[in-house]
């Protein structure tokens, strides 16, 4: 058994996929202009993470290494 297979770690993942589901959801409301200057131009990749989220994200793999770009820590 593997720390993806706690279950405080499949309720936490449950609920980050959700956050970032509804904050997707939100900002697809916003005029285009604004969403393309938040999103920096990658809103059609954003969007399709959304789409995988929302339609099948226990098939999605929650065991790839979060990005390395400088943060202290991951949110």
């Amino acid at each position: 058994m593997t720390y993806l297979d706690e279950p405080a770690t499949q309720v936490a993942t449950d609920a980050i996929a959700m956050r970032l589901s509804a904050a997707l959801e939100a900002i697809s409301a916003l005029p285009v202009e604004m969403r393309d200057r938040v999103c920096m131009g990658e809103w059609k990749e954003m969007w399709g993470m959304r789409n995988r989220i929302a339609h099948g994200y226990a098939l999605t793999d929650a065991s790839c290494e979060p990005p390395q770009n400088g943060m202290s820590q991951p949110f």
